[in-house]
């Protein structure tokens, strides 16, 4: 069956970002070995309007159209069902991802237009549902047909709500196809992200409470290491790659594992460079000398907060803070950049508590030159700090209920001590000290010398900052005043 993806564009669109949609090609590399033919359009990536996205529709005429989402471009994805529609009432409209697994009941009453919700995983649901839909093409599309297919959310000819079965996680990761990059203009992403993204595994073996990776993703899997270096391989000829990101959610879990894939990495000689994501308390000086003698070159961490309470009683992260600065020390002393990610604005985080934890992202990032990672606390659908917010003890903290504005940076929830506003001026002075320490990070406030500010003396010239760090960030932060007025 003809089928038209739409990788739809953020509220906040950045090309520092722009990647390739892998979950997309994932599920498209699934249909194709089935004989069906696969388009994918990524709105972003073209900037495509609404218009041209319907004479796209228009042009193609697919069976099928799917909509890919996260929660911050839920509604910019979701809006495509209409415009399917308008085109064609009998083309059928499906969407998946992260955000609507968990308001699919929300989803399609406000999208009467979506007829199917796929759940969780997508490959094999995506699999059973297109070879039914095309044994059924030629008759209407009678929704009760599917109930036997897990993993599906739909409303059915009664009006009522129909949810299927929970589609059981994909143990043996190696049995799907590698991505569909074919489908998509590779060289394009490449002006924009110079880096591939590859997984070689999925799930988590934790369960921290901001975290949506327990519902969504389940316990941990891994592929097989050297299928993992021949898709690193593969991309290295084909389309020239020499950087790498590991974007599994902690590489490190099974340390077995990860030595084979760094051995094969080595055996190979593909002389690429490369970074990935863990815990902290899964690194240690053998693991890091053996990464990077495979090519990496950074790690990036949750460090999450400068409060054992918080990491531990709310969080459940099971860290300590001495701990995270001996990576840290050992990471610098073997010149290996470890990046530390924090999420800013528990409920009941003191005010003491965020001013510490701003003072170690000061510190963390004192030689680091990576943009910040800098998170406010989002209760995300599907988080255990969601389920808290919106139906438990902490329903009297969310001020935000806009579903555009969950971005991870623009803050959603005030504190028990802290404001909205002081929460973003609490950001916004982490950033601008950063800045100011580090005369290389100012150059991408003032590029040239002669730039506005470059002349003030230091107190000037740190307000200044901070308001061009605002500027740049308004759309982000909501627009929320964070600097005073100047006297």
């Amino acid at each position: 069956m003809k089928t038209l993806f739409i990788s739809p564009t953020g509220d906040i669109s950045d090309s520092r970002y722009m990647r390739i949609p892998l979950g997309i090609l994932y599920i498209a590399a699934v249909l194709e070995e089935l004989g069906h033919e696969i388009k994918v359009v990524n709105v972003d990536l073209f900037k495509y309007t609404d218009e041209e996205v319907k004479q796209i529709i228009k042009a193609e005429r697919p069976d099928i159209v799917g909509i890919t989402t996260v929660t911050c471009n839920y509604r910019n994805g979701a809006k495509y069902a209409k415009i399917v529609k308008d085109v064609d009432k009998d083309i059928i409209v499906m969407i998946g991802g992260v955000h609507v697994s968990f308001t699919y009941d929300e989803t399609l009453k406000e999208y009467p237009d979506i007829d199917f919700v796929v759940i969780g995983e997508g490959e094999i649901t995506c699999k059973e549902l297109w070879t039914k839909l095309e044994e059924n093409k030629s008759k209407p599309l009678n929704k009760e047909d599917y109930i036997d297919i897990d993993g599906l959310a739909f409303i059915d000819s009664k009006d009522e709500m129909v949810v299927t079965k929970p589609r059981a996680y994909i143990e043996d990761l190696d049995s799907i196809p590698l991505p569909a990059r074919h489908l998509v203009p590779v060289t394009e992403y490449q002006k924009y992200n110079v880096e591939a993204h590859i997984f070689a595994s999925r799930g988590c073996a934790f369960t921290c409470s901001f975290c949506l990776l327990p519902k969504t993703e389940g316990s941990f899997r891994k592929r097989n290491p050297k299928k993992v270096v021949d898709e690193i391989e593969h991309l290295v000829q084909t389309y020239d790659y020499k950087l790498f990101k590991f974007v599994d959610n902690s590489f490190s879990t099974d340390r077995e594992t990860i030595l084979s894939l760094l051995s094969e990495i080595k055996n190979r000689k593909l002389n690429i460079m490369w970074r990935c994501q863990t815990r902290i308390d899964l690194l240690d000086e053998e693991l890091m000398k053996e990464m990077i003698s495979a090519g990496c070159k950074e790690i990036l961490v949750g460090v999450e907060s400068a409060s054992d309470r918080i990491l531990n009683e709310i969080y459940g992260k099971d860290l300590n803070v001495f701990k995270i600065k001996e990576v840290f020390k050992l990471g610098r002393s073997l010149g290996l950049v470890i990046t530390p990610s924090f999420v800013l604005g528990h409920p009941y985080e003191t005010k003491e508590e965020l001013e510490a934890t701003k003072n170690l992202i000061i510190e963390l990032y004192k030689d680091n030159y990576r943009h910040p990672r800098m998170c406010y606390l989002t209760p995300f659908p599907g988080t255990e700090i969601s389920d808290s917010v919106f139906d438990g003890d902490l329903n009297n903290f969310i001020e935000v209920f806009d579903w555009d504005k969950y971005t991870h940076i623009c803050p959603t929830l005030r504190t028990n001590y802290m404001s909205r506003h002081e929460l973003a001026k609490l950001y916004v002075d982490a950033l601008a000290e950063i800045t100011y320490q580090n005369p290389e990070r100012q150059k991408r406030i003032w590029p040239n010398e002669e730039d506005e500010g470059s002349y003030y003396p230091p107190e000037v010239k740190l307000y200044y900052m901070k308001e061009a760090i605002i500027n740049k960030n308004a759309q982000r932060l909501n627009n929320i005043q964070v600097v005073e007025e100047k006297e």
